[in-house]
């Protein structure tokens, strides 16, 4: 089969095995991918690595064989989606335990349904991490990734007011129209002050997915007892001092999808709490598809955040 892989930096595409297939396990023929921040984690530690990297967190297609001992009623030609850090997605196939299999609702599309982990990751966010209570405030950084177009919907319908945080102002009225109440330029702009001119105490939570150069001026917008949460650091790690935190008793963190929701029924619960809220329109995904081949540069869009909502894949075997 045909595998993409991370080398020096760079897609190739290299041929390899068909996975057997163990207990408990699916193997799927896929159609499409979906980015996320780890498949860009993989890119930057091929410059690092003598060796390819895989890559791929989540996918879409049908089931191609069933393991012959399972717990599940999965079956062949089954339209599938599924999510795991360590599945290593970007390839003709792909070996997924069963557990992180779902079927998808008939009226979801598949591109739509490749974006689910950052849906799922959302609705940890507002529902395990840190659950707001109506008309708190949370301020989003990367407000025009996948991640902040799932919350900011979720948010807005739950009664909590979000603000948008951005590198480039003309995306201010993209921002607002998913329901934020404001949309700032971080890099130009004084938020803090526009914030606390909303909130003068400070906005209850920050999400960010930059990293440490964002990282005093969050802590300078939060409350105090408010929350950090750290979804990812394009730019560069975060430096976590305690006693930045000590001076407003803030709380840090940094969560993986994989602890809070691949496990047991958490899974197929709150991929199905995702999948109505899509199926009713009462969260509407933005994702932009890319072909195969142009790969490198759908990598290069997710970094750059030139691209509004999610960014799949098309998988394509010539």
């Amino acid at each position: 089969m045909k595998s993409y892989v991370c080398s020096s930096g760079k897609i190739k595409v290299i041929n390899s095995e068909i996975p057997k297939i163990p207990p408990k396990h699916i193997l799927i023929k896929n159609r499409i991918i979906g980015l996320n921040h780890s498949d860009l984690l993989a890119l930057e530690k091929s410059t690092r690595s003598k060796n390819d990297v895989s890559f791929g967190a989540e996918g879409v297609g049908v089931i191609a064989k069933c393991s012959s001992i399972t717990g599940r009623t999965f079956k062949v030609g089954d339209r599938v989606g599924y999510m795991d850090v360590k599945c290593q997605s970007f390839a003709e196939y792909t070996l997924i335990p069963e557990d992180h299999v779902y079927k998808i609702y008939d009226d979801i599309d598949d591109l739509t349904a490749s974006s689910f982990r950052k849906g799922l990751a959302a609705f940890m966010c507002l529902h395990d991490v840190y659950k707001p209570k109506k008309h708190s405030w949370v301020a989003i950084n990367g407000a025009t990734g996948g991640l902040a177009n799932y919350y900011i919907q979720m948010a807005n319908r739950s009664g909590i007011n979000v603000v948008g945080l951005t590198r480039n102002s003309s995306k201010k009225g993209y921002i607002t129209s998913l329901g934020a109440k404001a949309a700032f330029n971080w890099k130009e702009e004084d938020f803090i002050g526009d914030i606390k001119k909303m909130v003068p105490n400070g906005v209850n939570c920050i999400i960010d997915v930059c990293g440490q150069e964002f990282f005093q001026m969050g802590v300078d917008a939060l409350i105090y007892f408010g929350i950090y949460i750290s979804m990812g650091c394009l730019e560069s790690d975060i430096l976590v001092k305690s006693d930045l935190l000590s001076k407003k008793s803030l709380f840090f963190t940094t969560p993986a999808v994989n602890h809070y929701k691949l496990t047991g029924p958490y899974f197929a619960l709150s991929v199905m709490s995702v999948q109505e809220m899509v199926s009713r329109h009462t969260i509407k995904p933005k994702v932009t598809e890319f072909e195969s081949k142009m790969t490198a540069k759908a990598l290069q869009a997710l970094y750059s955040g030139e691209i509004d909502g999610s960014i799949s894949v098309r998988i394509q075997v010539s």
